[in-house]
This record gives C-alpha cells, sequence and structure tokens, in this order.
C-alpha cells in the first residue's frame, strides 16, 4: 500500500472564466438527416458532421426495447473521448431516426491548439506528477487511474485533459475513505473535481412544523421510514471525533440558511445531531422552524417528480435552496435552478407551505433548468401557464404526500384568512379570472393562472358520464399537464396551443392507470380517446374549445342576449359534425332551470333556443346518442343577466363628465359618479355617420390634467360591452375630445352607448374605477340609410400603392381587396400593395356585413410603372465584405445576384463575403424583375487586404466577496509577421502596456507577445480597456499597435438597498396610483408595498401619477414628496451621491396651501428618461418620500430614518418594485 506524500492537502476551488473561443452545438436534427442516409448504424461513426474530419462518433452500445432500439455513441476528437459526452439515437424497429438525445459538438479546433506536451506525456505519467502534490501520510492510497479525455467546461471551451480518479483510506480511530474524480488540463491545473464516493447515511431529521395559522405537529425520526417520507431526510457522517454531523443535504435537495441576508450561502446548513436528530433552528415570524419545513417540502416535491414522471424536477441538478432569505421579504421566488424563501412580513408568514415550496420548484421544471436550452415562459399568456403549472405543482405534491387535496394556493403561509388564490373558484379572490373571454394583457400572469386552475379542478372532479366514475386523480392530472409542459409548450405558448398539447398526452394518463390498476366499471382500461374527452370537457368550462376527433364528441356553442340563449349543437362523430339530417341521433337538452311545477325544464331539438326567467348561473347540457348507441355528454356552465353592468367612477368633483354631443343632441350633466340618459334615445341613420364630442368638466385642480376618453357601444345589442371588439373611441384630452362613429341595425331597434372620462388607464366598460364620471346613451334607428358610400384614397408611391380607406359605416364588418395581379385577397381596412411588375390593374374593395354579404364595392383602374435602381455600398474590414440592397430601389420580387469578383457569387440579399487573397476586385450587383429581365447592374472596385497587426485579447472575470472583481485578460496575440527575427525566436523583448479603464495602467517587457494579464476592480461598471504591444519590425523601427475592448461588469449578487424608515404619527401615504393602475396602499406599513406585483413602467413617455395622504386627525399638513428610482440598477439612489446627483429623483413636489397647511394631494407626471436606463428592460426600485415641512426642502436624504436626529423627519417612506421597459 502506498502512503501519499506529506503535503497539505489541498481543496482546489476553480471559477471556470468565459472562454477565448467555444465549441459550437449541434442540433440533434443533423443526426436524423445524415442517420437516415446510412444503412448500418454501425456507420454513423463516419458521418461527416462537421468540416473537421478529426471529429467521429462511436458506436458503444445497442439496448433493445420492444418497439424501439437506442444506440449509445461516443464522441471524440483526434481520438480521444469526449468526456461525458454521449449522444443516443432512438430508432424504429424498422430502423428509422426517431429521436436524438445528449449533446454534440463541432469546432472544438479553435479551442484545442497542437500540443506536442500533452501528446508525450501519458495519462499515468501525469496522474503520477498531479498525486504527488498532495495528500497527507495519513491518507493511504487504495488504487487510482487516468485517461486522457476532452473537457468541454460549462461555457462550452474545450481543453485537452486528463480524467484521474484515487480512492483513499483514513485510519484515525474510524476508517474513512474517500473517492475523488478530478479533471485536470495538461499543466495540471485543475478544472473541475467531483466526489465519486456515495458514503454517507441518510437518516431522518425530527423537530417543529409549521406556523401559528396551521400548528402541525413535530416531525418524527421514523416518518424516514415510510413512503413519501413524512419527516425530512438529512445526510448524516462523522467527524472522526465522535462527533455526528447531519447536514440538509439528501434526496437531491440542498438546504442553506441565508440567515436574512441576500448574499447567498454556499455552504449546506447542519447541525450537531450526535445525540439525536433533532433539529429546532430556528423559529421565526410564528414559523416553529422554516428550515425544516423547507428541506422537507423540497424533498417531498422532488420525489413526487420522480415518482410521477421517471426524472427529477431539475433533471440531473439538485435543488438548491436559500431560507431566511433577506429581511421581512414577503416574497419567495425560483431564479436560475435556485429558490430562496422569504420570511414574511405583513402578509405572509415565512414561505415554506408545502405548496409555495413545490410551487416555485416547477418553475425550474417549466425554465427546463439542467438541460442544454431553457425555456423562458416569461410574457403573455405564456406566463399565466407557467404560474398556472406551478400552482398544479403545489396540489399534486399535497396529493402525493398527504393524499387529499384543499384546492387552495398559499392557504398556509397567508397571514389572512383564505387563501392566496383558489382552483374551484378562482374569482373568489377577488381579481382572478376564470375563463379565457376574461383575459387580456392588463391581467398579471398569477391572476390568469386561474383559467387552467380551474380546468385542472374540472378535469378531476367532473362527472364523466353516469356509469363511470371519474378515475382522473391529481397524480394523473399533473402528468398530462408536466408532459404538455416538457414536450410542446413554448416561450409564446397561448392557452389555445397548451391545452391542445395537454389533450396530446391522454396516453400518459392511459398508461398511468393501467399500471396503477384503474380500471372501468366493466374492467377494462381507460383508452386514450377516452381521457382524451375528459380533458376537451375540463377545458371547455374556461371557454377552451377542443376537439379528439375521434367517437361521439357531444358539443355546442351559445350564442347570448341578456336572458336569451341560442344553442348551436355541433356534435362530432370521428371528428365529423353531425347535421340535422343526419338519422337515428338523439338529442336530449338540459336548460338547467325548472318550471313551476318543478319539472327540469329540457328539449329535443337538434339547435334549440331557451330564454331564462331570472338572470345567473344555469347548468346547460347535451346528451347525444348515436345511432348505434353510443352517448356522449357535454356541459358547460351558462351566465345570464337582465341589463347592463353597473358602472360607477369617483373623485368625480375633480374628474367627471360636463357635457356629451351625439348627433347635436347636447346633454349636460354636473359632476356625479354615474348618470343614466337612456330614457331619452337620440335617433341616428343605420350605416350613416354621427358625431360625438365628450367635453370634461372644469375643476382648477384638473383642468391642466390629461383625461381619457371612453366611448363603448354594444353594437350587437346582446347586453355586453366587449372590452375591445366594441370599444369605438378611445383618445386622450385636457378637455374635449371629437369623433365620427356609425352603427347598423333595423328601424325602432335600440343601441347602448356607454361613455367614460377618467384620469386613470382603463380596460373594460365595468365596475368600479377611480377618477372620474360614467354615462349611458341609448340610439335609435331612425332609418335606414342606402348603400354605404365608400370613401378611399389613392397614393401611388416608389413601387407600392396605399389605399387609405376613410369609410365609417357601421353596418360594414370586413372588407375584401382584389388587386388583379393574382396575388391572395387582402381583408386590411387600409392596404398597402406591392405589384412586381409595370402594367394597368383593376383593384376592387368589397365591404361585408357580418353575414360575409356584400354591402358595397369600390372599383379603380390603376396604371402602374417600377422603379429598379441597384444600390449598394461596400464596408470593408480586412477581406471581409459586408453587402446590401438595402438603398437599392426596386419592385417586389425582383432577384438578387452578386458577383464578388473572385469567381464566387451569392443571391442572399445581405451577405458577408470572405476574400481569401488581397488584391483589387470589382464587385456586380445586378436586380432582376420582370420590367428588368436581362438586370439593372452595378459595379464597384474595392481593395482588399489583410490589414495592419492588431493585439487580440478577451476578458473573464469572477466576483468577490466584498463586491469587487477580479479579471482575467486572456491575450492571445500572435507575432506580427512584421516583427524583427529576433523577437520570432524570443530574444528581445517586446512591451505590453495595458490601460485598465479605471485609472490604473501596467506595463510589462517580455518575449511573449501572448502574455496573459490580471486586473483588480473595485466595483462594477463599464470599463475601456486597451492593450498596446510595442515591437521592432523588420527594419528595426519601433512600431505600436492597440487594441480595445469594452468590458462590462456586472453584478450577479441580489442588489440591497438602504433601509429608509418613516415616522407616521401624524401624516402617511394612504395611497398611490401610476399609469392608471388601482391605487395602492400598505396603511402606515412602509417598506416594499408590491412585492409581488412590479409595476410595469415606460421610459421616455409621460406617466401619470397621484399620491394621496392620510392624517391622524382632520388637518392636512403641507409636505414635500420626492420619487427617487434607481436608473441603473445599481442599488443606490443619486449613484451614492444624492446631494449632488439628482438625476435619479424624478419627482420634488410640495404640498402646501399656506404656511402648514396643504391640500392632501399631489397629481402630475413625470418621463424616464431613457438614456439613463442601464438595459432594454430593468428590474429595479422606486422609493417615495413623504416630508412634512412648512417650506419646500430640496435634500432629502433617500436613505432617512426619521426617527434618527441626523435624518430626523416625519412622514412615510414607500418602496415599489418597478420594471422600465425601453
Amino acid at each position: 500500500m502506498v502512503k501519499l506524500k506529506k503535503t497539505l492537502f489541498v481543496i482546489v476551488s476553480v471559477v471556470l472564466s468565459g472562454a477565448l473561443c467555444a465549441a459550437e452545438r449541434l442540433s440533434m436534427d443533423i443526426l436524423q438527416e445524415r442517420f437516415s442516409k446510412q444503412s448500418d448504424p454501425e456507420s454513423l461513426q463516419k458521418l461527416t458532421l462537421t468540416d473537421d474530419l478529426n471529429w467521429q462518433l462511436k458506436l458503444l452500445k445497442r439496448d433493445q426495447e420492444s418497439d424501439q432500439t437506442y444506440l449509445t455513441y461516443q464522441q471524440s476528437y483526434h481520438g480521444i473521448p469526449v468526456w461525458n459526452k454521449h449522444v443516443i439515437v432512438a430508432t424504429s424497429k424498422e430502423g428509422d431516426f426517431k429521436q436524438g438525445y445528449g449533446e454534440l459538438f463541432k469546432d472544438m479546433s479553435s479551442d484545442l491548439k497542437k500540443s506536442s506536451k500533452y501528446e508525450k506525456i501519458s495519462a499515468e505519467k501525469a496522474k503520477q506528477d498531479f498525486l504527488n502534490t498532495i495528500q497527507n501520510e495519513d491518507k493511504q492510497l487504495l488504487k487510482s487511474s487516468a485517461e486522457k479525455i476532452i473537457y468541454i467546461d460549462k461555457n462550452d471551451q474545450a481543453h485537452f485533459a486528463y480524467k484521474i480518479q484515487w480512492m483513499t483510506v483514513q485510519n484515525n480511530g474510524k476508517t474513512k475513505v474517500e473517492k475523488t474524480l478530478t479533471i485536470v488540463d495538461q499543466n495540471l491545473s485543475v478544472l473541475a473535481m467531483f466526489d465519486a464516493l456515495q458514503h454517507a447515511t441518510l437518516e431522518g431529521g425530527s423537530g417543529p412544523s409549521g406556523n401559528n395559522k396551521v400548528p402541525r405537529t413535530d416531525y418524527l425520526q421514523e416518518g424516514y421510514q415510510s413512503y413519501p417520507p413524512t419527516t425530512f431526510v438529512v445526510e448524516q457522517s462523522d467527524d472522526g471525533q465522535g462527533t455526528s454531523v447531519c447536514e440538509f443535504d439528501a434526496l437531491d435537495v440542498d438546504t442553506r440558511n441565508s440567515n436574512h441576508d441576500v448574499q447567498t450561502p454556499v455552504e449546506t446548513y447542519s447541525y450537531d445531531c450526535t445525540e439525536s436528530t433533532f433539529n429546532d433552528f430556528k423559529a421565526y415570524n410564528t414559523a416553529k422552524s422554516p428550515l425544516n419545513d423547507a428541506h422537507h417540502y423540497a424533498q417531498v416535491t422532488q420525489l413526487m417528480f420522480q415518482d410521477y414522471l421517471g426524472l427529477k424536477a431539475f433533471n440531473n441538478e439538485k435543488i438548491v435552496q436559500h431560507v431566511h432569505f433577506g429581511q421581512n421579504m414577503d416574497q419567495a421566488f425560483y431564479e436560475d435552478g435556485q429558490v430562496y424563501y422569504g420570511d414574511g412580513d405583513l402578509l405572509f408568514y415565512p414561505m415554506v407551505a408545502l405548496d409555495v415550496v413545490a410551487h416555485e420548484i416547477a418553475h425550474g421544471y417549466t425554465e427546463e433548468f439542467g438541460t442544454n436550452s431553457k425555456k423562458q415562459m416569461l410574457t403573455g399568456q405564456a406566463r399565466a401557464i407557467n404560474e398556472a403549472f406551478s400552482d398544479m405543482t403545489g396540489e399534486a405534491v399535497e396529493y402525493f404526500l398527504r393524499g387529499s387535496n384543499d384546492w387552495r394556493a398559499n392557504f398556509d403561509a397567508y397571514q389572512f384568512e383564505g387563501a392566496l388564490r383558489y382552483f374551484d373558484q378562482p374569482t373568489q379572490d377577488g381579481v382572478s379570472i376564470d375563463h379565457i373571454k376574461d383575459y387580456d394583457n392588463t391581467v398579471s400572469a398569477h391572476h390568469g393562472a386561474g383559467i387552467f386552475n380551474k380546468a385542472f379542478f374540472q378535469l378531476l372532479t367532473q362527472t364523466v358520464d353516469s356509469v363511470e366514475s371519474n378515475p382522473w386523480t391529481p397524480k394523473y392530472g399533473f402528468v398530462v399537464f408536466a408532459k404538455a409542459n416538457r414536450h410542446c409548450w413554448t416561450a409564446t405558448s397561448t392557452f389555445q396551443e397548451a391545452a391542445q398539447c395537454v389533450l396530446n398526452q391522454a396516453s400518459s394518463a392511459a398508461n398511468s392507470m393501467a399500471t396503477d390498476s384503474v380500471y372501468k366499471s366493466d374492467n377494462q382500461t381507460w383508452q386514450s380517446v377516452e381521457l382524451k374527452n375528459h380533458i376537451r370537457k375540463a377545458f371547455a368550462q374556461v371557454g377552451i374549445n377542443l376537439v379528439v376527433g375521434a367517437g361521439i364528441e357531444s358539443d355546442f356553442s351559445t350564442s347570448q342576449s341578456f336572458l336569451s340563449a341560442q344553442f348551436n349543437n355541433i356534435t362530432r362523430k370521428g371528428g365529423q359534425q353531425i347535421s340535422l339530417e343526419d338519422q337515428g341521433w338523439q338529442w336530449l337538452w338540459s336548460f338547467g332551470e325548472f318550471d313551476e311545477q318543478g319539472a327540469e325544464i329540457t328539449s329535443t331539438q337538434f339547435s334549440p333556443s331557451h330564454t331564462y326567467v331570472t338572470a345567473g348561473n344555469f347548468p346547460v347540457s347535451l346528451t347525444a346518442t348515436g345511432p348505434s348507441g353510443g352517448i356522449d355528454v357535454y356541459q358547460i356552465m351558462l351566465n345570464t343577466w337582465n341589463d347592463y353592468c353597473a358602472v360607477s367612477g369617483g373623485n368625480e368633483d375633480r374628474y367627471f363628465i360636463d357635457s356629451v354631443t351625439i348627433n347635436g343632441q347636447t346633454k349636460t350633466s354636473g359632476s356625479s359618479t354615474y348618470s343614466n340618459f337612456t330614457a331619452d334615445p337620440i335617433d341616428v341613420i343605420s350605416g350613416g355617420q354621427f358625431n360625438l364630442e365628450i367635453k370634461a368638466g372644469s375643476h382648477e385642480s384638473t383642468n391642466d390634467k390629461s383625461k381619457r376618453f371612453y366611448v363603448w357601444i354594444d353594437s350587437n345589442s346582446d347586453g355586453i360591452f366587449h372590452k375591445t371588439d366594441e370599444l369605438a373611441y378611445n383618445g386622450t384630452a385636457t378637455d374635449k375630445v371629437n369623433t365620427f362613429l356609425s352603427v347598423a341595425g333595423q328601424v325602432d331597434d335600440i343601441i347602448r352607448v356607454r361613455v367614460i372620462s377618467s384620469f386613470g388607464l382603463l380596460t373594460e366598460a365595468c365596475g368600479n374605477f377611480t377618477w372620474g364620471e360614467a354615462e349611458d346613451y341609448s340610439l335609435k334607428i331612425s332609418s335606414v340609410d342606402t348603400a354605404p358610400t365608400l370613401d378611399i384614397q389613392i397614393k401611388q408611391q416608389v413601387n407600392h400603392i396605399s389605399f387609405d380607406n376613410k369609410t365609417i359605416d357601421g353596418r360594414i364588418h370586413s372588407w375584401q381587396w382584389d388587386f388583379d395581379d393574382g396575388s391572395a385577397v387582402n381583408n386590411e381596412v387600409s392596404p398597402t400593395h406591392w405589384y412586381q411588375a409595370s402594367g394597368d390593374y383593376h383593384v376592387v374593395a368589397k365591404a361585408l356585413d357580418f353575414s360575409n354579404k356584400v354591402l358595397a364595392s369600390w372599383e379603380k383602374d390603376i396604371s402602374y410603372t417600377t422603379t429598379t435602381t441597384a444600390l449598394f455600398e461596400p464596408s470593408i474590414s480586412n477581406r471581409s465584405v459586408s453587402l446590401n440592397v438595402e438603398q437599392s430601389i426596386m419592385p417586389a420580387g425582383t432577384t438578387v445576384h452578386w458577383d464578388f469578383g473572385d469567381n464566387d457569387t451569392s443571391t442572399q440579399s445581405t451577405i458577408n463575403h470572405q476574400y481569401q487573397q488581397d488584391g483589387n476586385y470589382t464587385i456586380t450587383l445586378t436586380l432582376v424583375n420582370p420590367d428588368n429581365p436581362q438586370g439593372v447592374s452595378l459595379s464597384k472596385d474595392v481593395y482588399i487586404f489583410k490589414g495592419q497587426y492588431q493585439p487580440i485579447f478577451q476578458a473573464s472575470y469572477v466576483e468577490n466577496q466584498d463586491g469587487s472583481f477580479t479579471v482575467t485578460f486572456d491575450n492571445s496575440s500572435a507575432i506580427p509577421e512584421n516583427a524583427n527575427w529576433r523577437h520570432k525566436i524570443k530574444m528581445i523583448d517586446a512591451k505590453l502596456e495595458w490601460s485598465f479603464g479605471d485609472g490604473i495602467e501596467d506595463s510589462q517587457s517580455t518575449t511573449d507577445f501572448d502574455k496573459d494579464n490580471s486586473h483588480n476592480y473595485a466595483k462594477k461598471g463599464s470599463y475601456i480597456v486597451k492593450l498596446s504591444i510595442t515591437y521592432r519590425n523588420t527594419w528595426e523601427k519601433i512600431k505600436t499597435a492597440s487594441t480595445e475592448i469594452n468590458l462590462e461588469l456586472k453584478s450577479s449578487q441580489a442588489v440591497e438597498y438602504c433601509q429608509a424608515s418613516g415616522l407616521t404619527d401624524y401624516e402617511h401615504i394612504s395611497e398611490f396610483m401610476i399609469v392608471g393602475s388601482d391605487p395602492f396602499s400598505n396603511g402606515i406599513a412602509g417598506g416594499v408595498v408590491n412585492p409581488e406585483n412590479p409595476i410595469q413602467l415606460q421610459a421616455g413617455v409621460p406617466i401619470d401619477y397621484r399620491l394621496l395622504a392620510g392624517y391622524s386627525g382632520a388637518d392636512k399638513y403641507a409636505e414635500n414628496y420626492h420619487i427617487w428610482i434607481d436608473l441603473n440598477g445599481d442599488g443606490l439612489f443619486g449613484d451614492g451621491d444624492w446631494r449632488n446627483d439628482k438625476s435619479e429623483r424624478l419627482v420634488a413636489e410640495f404640498d402646501q396651501v399656506s404656511g402648514e397647511t396643504g391640500t392632501g394631494e399631489i397629481t402630475g407626471s413625470f418621463t424616464i428618461p431613457t438614456h439613463l436606463v442601464s438595459s432594454d428592460q430593468l428590474a429595479t426600485r422606486m422609493r417615495i418620500m413623504q416630508y412634512y415641512d412648512l417650506t419646500r426642502v430640496n435634500s432629502i436624504d433617500p436613505c432617512s430614518d426619521y426617527s434618527n436626529s441626523s435624518t430626523s423627519g416625519s412622514g412615510e417612506i414607500e418602496d415599489y418594485l418597478i420594471v422600465i421597459n425601453k
């Protein structure tokens, strides 16, 4: 047995820097393309997937399954294996390519320069040299091995490397065995190090759990024996001194204690468990041990993913989580493979409830953390789907651990009664929606999640038919949504697309049910088509219509007007819609309403109608029975109404409607929240234009304020003002607006109009809003106009024609344009058309009504001439020339042809051409089209030369704990071609001068033109780094060449803002409204007001705001108000020099009537300077400061503590999370 040399055993910590070059990842699609051309899969190793012939694939093994074969290949380069980069190809029985797995890399040659040193030193020699540098005499070497490999680091940089494994044993009272796998480069520097021995003991932990709202029993150690474990699991090990240590790192979950800091700890939480595994650290905000709960719940979530899906939540990566993160943080969040839990404040207890933990981990699954390509579902409907899936995961884990569900999202950690969100009735929280008709881009992601949450609940709880019980549990529901998430949800998925993908996963649920012996009442397995029908019906409850395409699918659509409903039967069999003429079908409709005798009202018609007696929600069902006896039942909830929705404004003394004039008739009203003038209808002509003017009421405090004016017209008289389709006008002015509108109908039809003037932004015509007034009017169709008069003007421009359609007629629903050149029909109102050739064209525009009937036509003969002029300007860099045709004038359909004068050509519009030799070349651009079949050409002469010598270097950096940065400059400068021969044999030095951009310079005299350098920067920021190399040329003349790069140092650490505290004994900020949002208010609490819903702000445009003060008594005091925004995300207001730098203070208002008296509010607008915002989308913070004083105060420290004598004051300080978009 060999004893290792007596030296200090060093644990090497390596940070892989950004690479100078990087291997390029190949898409698996190339495997499918090339694989299909191979007669023998063995020959896949000979495929030329890259121009580098040193790159190879070698077949390692073949696994045969029942219906497919899995072929595993090893990538290699120069015959050296690329470590841990296997490629697996799945083939069908017939040998056809089905799917590729793994990672493919090419273009390693830029990283792997030929090295005689690596070629000469064997793996065995490298191992011995490396082992000679480590270990102490107490550790004895049991065995070791080594091999040469290609190692690809986290930045995709390839390295010639050695893989060295060794096992040691230490006898120091107790035997301790270690096995280490180390990757070292050709200089024996460590690239990566891994613990290769599974040696620790897993044990059940014990200790307290829960909080004041949900007081749970303590965890018991024996709970580890159950599945899933009912206690948290720890890794227990001996320290060799008789002490046992338990670490919160087990079952692929690593839990750490942030201890109220925002600097994430690198060490796993551990505790002394020599006597027992009991842990009671630490109680906080009524929670008995957030660490215990977070660790257990994450482990259960991990196990659930493995049990239900056969994979881990983050693929092969551990779940790393940070408990007690930050101070008084009412939030939990996921970020790049790690989860952070705040300890709560005013809204929440510590955010470690089971469904909260599962929710955040599910974001990592959705992101596909641990795979090669992350999926960012961060915008629009996709983000709402993302949030819904995380909510569903919470319920699935509840079922996995406890066998039941409460259908409430974040009940346990929410300090108030009830939960944060609900599955059965998402609208119960007052803001969530549960139907696709209610969604628009103003609905937040968490509240839009109600659509899919309700569909998930419906799937698991609905009645599937009169015979069978619902087979769906949260397990099977989770499986189909999780499979859809992984297989076909994308960053831009819509509700419709995502739901269709869920339906397509029914076979996975069928397989799971069969495996779990879940059968129908006749002991038959559930078929995919049956489960798809269940999924279809669940999504129908939220307005998402899907088609199974097999079997009988009972289905119908509805059209409604107040209490009346028309039902349209669209039942299908085998995907084909059934018609009234199809024989042998039976229909039974139930309208969900009962007659005076208590009997259910039904119908056997094909497509009946029904008028309800009262408004309400009614379960309407259609039972379809086919000719052969097959039955399917489809049911939805139908909402009826007997009047228009209520609406009411507020603060009407300052924001109100003075008068509205429609078709010459004026209605004047005083200030009120709502006025109804519908009893006196105003006559209009169907299809005719009428003028509408809205005049705002006058008030001295708001006369100069911009107001928003809205007009909704219920054009189909169904009793609903559709949010967007029936918004007839939306404009902004300080006093009044004018417009022309039109409606359609029959004589004596009454049409409802709703007019609103508001200071804030509105998205619908219903409900309460804060600033302004609403008024309702009625229009009466007095006569039907003749055919619409079409008002269309033509503007012929170079190579295209614009049609300006100014027609206003309420009867027109759509348009059809025919441009007489064989192009597709255009349906735009005012189209622009590009003809490809000169000629005479007969253009026809048709105006259509709602039934696509032609109401009127417009025709025009047009004589059209194209223009073709070839223009371009080459951009030359060394031997590369960039070219494009953007300056050229040409009609649509023109073909581009480049001749580069070196026997090479191209037909691309934009091209970057590389010349192989220096010299003079003629570049010719030729444009060919029907009017110029021979082409229109332009030639330009260019002189190509390789260019002067320049140094080449790149930078990579590591952020240090103190906020400084260590930057490594990787210098790859070559020796100049004109360098003196003494440089080339390293007899004389060159001078390398570095200017680091922070006022510090460094000069090196060296024979190595590629000598690297490093430098420490005190803080993040942008720096211009310059490398100048001075050398002697072949004529002994001194030459200097320079290169500059822009170095951007960004912190990966969470931005921490200074604490600011107000004093609210006398005044506070009661409400704050910005860009039309509902008022924000947190009483007198101060701090962050909106921890979960950042405000979206647009840079470069005026942003309206209003701030309302609250007081302890009746007196309103004079107050100063300052609004600061951290515009560059550096965590400082005023960039650390707030006294002199006011660029980030966007508002400084003084509310004073006289003396110490104020009005109690301020309104106004500010604009975020675009040039000061550091990125296109910046998540940052806004701080609002209220400060009592009798005079205008210019300087108030944004980090004030009003209770401190040095920054004393009175008032409230509030912070808001915002996102600035440029």
